[in-house]
């Protein structure tokens, strides 16, 4: 997370508040991204969002080496704690 955390606050237009989800829908290990953004980048039309959102992930996978989806949200979106954030998400089924 701290290599994801740090790719993140390198761009312009995104906050400090992010999760990473990890799921396993077929064979391969999938992880999503999900960042908070500033309201103005929310606010632009949709073309330009996708773009960034490409843009975040390959800033990401070359921090990490592993390619990831990513999904921009609205400002305050993401679940806030007390105390330690949470940052990932395990949402594989080992069963």
């Amino acid at each position: 997370p701290s290599q994801i955390e740090a790719a993140i606050l390198q761009i312009e237009g995104l906050t400090a508040n992010y999760q990473i989800h990890v799921s396993r829908p077929k064979i391969l290990d999938e992880i999503e991204v999900k960042v908070e953004t500033s309201p103005e980048v929310f606010s632009d039309e949709m073309k330009k969002i996708e773009e960034f959102e490409r843009r975040i992930a390959r800033k990401i996978q070359s921090a990490i080496g592993i390619s990831v989806d990513v999904t921009l949200v609205e400002p305050e979106s993401l679940p806030r704690s007390e105390g330690k954030a949470i940052r990932v998400i395990d949402e594989r089924n080992f069963d």
